[in-house]
């Protein structure tokens, strides 16, 4: 790629995609915050697959996780798997970021709980 193309200030970039509006407006009709049309309208379950299919994970599982669709989902107990065949509840932080930035990775953890992927986070509260 030619980034003098691509990162240049006059080249168009997509903010937010039509699908992904209506993605988010399935997501608002699921919870039942839009009324105008279904989120079955809004192409709901194509969130997860046009994410996945993107190769953007990290926001087709934080969706997944979310909304619990595509309910068709389910965990896999493997060998050595940490969850017990449950969901990950957050990311571990990275290697990196606990050699690089130690005294922050650790105030984190002590603020936050065990740096695990079980470790429920603020907002998934028992």
């Amino acid at each position: 790629m030619n980034t003098a193309t691509i990162a240049a200030l006059t080249t168009p970039s997509i903010i937010l995609s039509y699908s992904e509006a209506e993605f988010l407006l399935a997501e608002a009709a699921l919870r039942d915050w839009e009324s105008s049309a279904s989120a079955e309208e809004h192409y709901h379950t194509q969130f997860y697959l046009a994410h996945y299919m993107y190769l953007d994970f990290f926001e087709a599982w934080s969706g997944w996780r979310r909304t619990g669709y595509p309910d068709f989902l389910t965990p896999i107990n493997y060998v050595l798997n940490s969850t017990g065949a449950s969901t990950i509840r957050r990311l571990i932080y990275s290697y990196d970021k606990k050699a690089l930035n130690k005294s922050n990775y650790e105030a984190a953890v002590a603020n936050q709980r065990p740096d695990k992927y079980m470790t429920r986070v603020w907002w998934n509260k028992q």
